[in-house]
């Protein structure tokens, strides 16, 4: 089968809310009509979910991850700060759609993060001696950071 790629303009439901993007597409030159490609569809519904962030100033999977990394937590004790399973870090760094809330908590710890210490206090049972000893680090360098600011 002869296929070619093309862009489309495609319209998906995300939470009850139709977005439309401009993506690409596979289709068979004998029928004219759409053929299956997991990648580009893939890479479709990601758009999608991409243009649904964005509108609604949700934080992205990039942002999770390097906000993770700032405090040099594994993704076990990230979850753990906010009380999270592992699984829910993990989806949300490789694609899925935070909720609202938990991407406005995100956000807020990317803004604020001196809010870390208090989501610590009431987590750090959960955490790895590793973890501990990591966002113990990471929070005196925030705290010397904001003091010789």
């Amino acid at each position: 089968m002869e296929t070619e790629v093309r862009a489309i303009q495609e319209v998906y439901t995300i939470r009850g809310e139709q977005i439309t993007v401009v993506t690409k597409a596979r289709f068979d030159h004998a029928t004219g009509k759409q053929a299956f490609d997991q990648e580009i569809d893939n890479e479709a519904i990601n758009t999608a979910f991409d243009a649904y962030r964005s509108k609604h100033m949700m934080i992205t999977p990039s942002r999770i991850k390097a906000l993770r990394q700032r405090w040099n937590l594994s993704q076990h004790d990230f979850a753990a700060l906010f009380g999270w399973s592992d699984m829910t870090i993990a989806t949300y760094e490789t694609g899925a759609l935070a909720s609202e809330t938990n991407s406005e908590r995100l956000l807020a710890l990317e803004e604020t993060p001196e809010l870390a210490q208090s989501l610590y206090e009431s987590s750090k049972d959960m955490m790895t001696e590793r973890g501990k000893q990591a966002f113990e680090e990471q929070m005196k360098n925030v705290i010397e950071r904001r003091h010789n600011d």
